[in-house]
């Protein structure tokens, strides 16, 4: 079993199943959903808090029909993204893998994490270093328990709402117009998007990933560091195959949230990975700047048949509103995209004029960034 979860994520959860609160009593406020009525703590400090907030989990699982271990567990987290490390030994029947593999692991998801946290801020080839931001982020991460069946290692971040009263966090979900993610949900998204990238260029491809392909991907969170945290977690004499898995808080709602990478243990997949590293070694000679993030600015300019569109996103490690110009056709895609609320990745020579935003005026590559990384498949 988890420990209990907090009060907050509770009513949240609960929220998001349609139950309503009503008035609160000295100890307590009773929920309502469709005849149903569940007696809720409003204080989680209290000594009793575990064992009633378990009995009110097990009336929840009865009523919507859910396995109450993995329904204590989404409650626990719903107010945190969670990335599963899972290094999986298929000789072991009973799900352990070596001692030196777990040691590897929990490194191994430590510098992704840090790699990953850095490339959503300033994608670079390389880090080596990483900045006081970015430790101080990765501070806030998390480690969960692993289960049985598999050396699964949930890597927790725990997102800006559990700050904030289940009843604001709720509204804002169901009514947020544009969405802007967090910190912490763009480092997770640059974590997913960048471990699925690597496995696609990498090892999926028929051909042994070129100097410029890996160049090209940087700015999706690909770099040496992430490969040789992979390296690190794949020894081929400990384990088979190192799988990553994610789960999204429903708090932020987000479109193209990656799922799942997988990296083989075995020889040749640690060659191609080996190699992707070393050449992700030299620093990169381009000039171009690629960022991500959601269209936060539409204007356009008829009499140019041309549009404006402003991404928020980080530039050289700095949080900022990037503008893009875009042709006509492109326009109407990134109006529909906007709509669509998705992140997109835009990749093109930036203009920096003293007291404006910075601009590119013509984007070498621009869409959103889940159908770049299919179109990469």
């Amino acid at each position: 079993m988890t420990s209990a979860p907090t009060l907050h994520d509770l009513e949240l959860f609960m929220y998001t199943r349609g139950w309503s609160p009503q008035a609160a009593g000295r100890s307590g406020r009773m929920w309502t959903r469709e005849g149903d009525r569940l007696a809720v703590p409003t204080n989680d400090e209290t000594p009793d808090y575990a064992r009633v907030a378990q009995f009110v989990i097990q009336r929840l699982a009865e009523v919507h029909r859910n396995d109450i271990k993995l329904l204590e567990e989404r409650i626990t987290f719903f107010s945190s993204d969670v990335a599963e490390v899972v290094s999986l030994a298929d000789q072991a029947e009973d799900g352990s893998i070596p001692l030196p593999a777990g040691l590897g692991l929990v490194r191994s998801a430590w510098d992704m994490i840090r790699a990953s946290i850095a490339a959503s801020r300033n994608p670079k080839p390389a880090f080596g270093r990483f900045t006081p931001s970015v430790l101080e982020l990765a501070g806030q991460v998390r480690m969960g328990h692993t289960r049985r069946g598999s050396y699964a290692l949930p890597v927790i971040m725990p997102l800006p709402a559990a700050d904030e009263p289940a009843e604001q966090v709720f509204h804002t979900m169901t009514n947020a117009d544009v969405l802007i993610d967090p910190v912490e949900r763009r480092a997770m998204r640059t974590f997913a998007t960048a471990a699925r990238t690597l496995q696609q260029v990498v090892l999926d491809s028929e051909k042994e990933a070129t100097q410029r392909t890996l160049n090209e991907v940087v700015g999706l969170g690909v770099s040496r560091d992430l490969c040789l945290a992979v390296l690190r977690a794949v020894q081929p004499d400990e384990v088979d195959r190192l799988n990553i898995n994610f789960s999204w808080s429903p708090v932020l709602i987000s479109r193209d949230l990656p799922g799942a990478a997988t990296f083989p243990a075995d020889n040749e997949s640690r060659l191609l990975l080996r190699r992707a590293a070393d050449k992700l070694r030299k620093p990169s000679t381009s000039k171009v700047t690629s960022a991500s993030g959601p269209i936060v600015l539409l204007s356009r300019r008829f009499e140019a048949h041309r549009g404006r569109i402003g991404v928020e996103t980080f530039v050289n490690g700095h949080q900022t509103q990037l503008d893009v110009d875009l042709d006509d056709p492109t326009y109407e895609d990134a109006i529909r995209w906007h709509g669509e609320r998705r992140i997109v990745q835009v990749v093109g020579m930036v203009d920096r004029a003293p007291g404006k935003r910075p601009l590119i005026r013509k984007p070498q590559v621009f869409g959103p960034v889940e159908d770049i990384m299919d179109a990469r498949a």
